[in-house]
């Protein structure tokens, strides 16, 4: 198996620019009939919430902030590059927002493994090329000393960037309607065994918002995480 994006996320954060609530009509609307439709699901005090037909996708925006997320388990519509770039693009027509303080990209990679067992092997492979768990948990007596490792976290920095990366195993359970369990393929697991990368990239210094480029950035985190990251990918 390969490894597969479960979910990601975009975000947009700025200074405070509250002529955001002067255009959220203007903006819901031009999202509901842009290339990518988008319907209002939630108009709340702080934060506007709107969804493509198949929940798959959405958008929320705030006076200091725009969310753009992607569920795959959804089966999506549209590709996550363009749903964040028409978006983006309906609401700098509506709003002028000149610089962004942070830009986020969070994306969760799962592969899939035949049991719990080969994915612990799994995690235990890259954690035996990072750090030595053996030496890192073997302090005499401790309360830790015969556990194993469920998940790691690193965070790394620069002036200009940032990547804090999750690692870990988990099962999912699929409770099946008993009305359908007579139609399901034999192919069908009740449980699923994955291991998980949880990827945070972003800025830490402001960005002119004519210099960021949706697609480019996206495409480029991409690249990076395949080459650099994931392993055997």
């Amino acid at each position: 198996m390969s490894w597969k994006i479960s979910s990601q996320v975009l975000e947009l954060r700025y200074p405070p620019t509250f002529v955001v609530w002067d255009n959220v009509g203007a903006i819901s609307m031009g999202l509901k009939i842009g290339s990518v439709p988008l319907q209002v699901v939630k108009a709340g005090a702080q934060t506007v919430t709107l969804k493509t037909e198949n929940e798959a996708n959405a958008f929320s925006f705030q006076v200091d902030s725009t969310r753009i997320e992607e569920n795959t388990e959804h089966f999506p519509e549209f590709g996550f590059q363009e749903v964040c770039e028409n978006a983006i693009k309906v609401l700098l027509s509506h709003v002028k927002i000149p610089v962004l303080s942070r830009v986020g990209h969070r994306i969760f990679f799962r592969k899939e493994f035949n049991s719990l067992d080969q994915s612990k092997i799994e995690l235990n492979k890259f954690l035996n090329a990072w750090i030595d768990p053996g030496k890192l948990l073997s302090k005499p007596d401790g309360p830790l000393a015969s556990c194993e490792v469920d998940g790691v976290h690193f965070a790394f920095s620069n002036q200009d960037f940032g990547l804090h990366l999750k690692i870990r195993h988990l099962s999912i359970q699929f409770n099946a309607n008993p009305e359908f369990k007579p139609y399901l393929k034999d192919s069908f697991k009740p449980e699923r065994y994955y291991v998980e990368y949880d990827i945070d990239l972003f800025t830490k210094k402001a960005m002119d918002i004519n210099s960021f480029l949706p697609n480019e950035y996206i495409r480029g985190n991409l690249k990076y995480i395949h080459d650099k990251i994931l392993p055997g990918a």
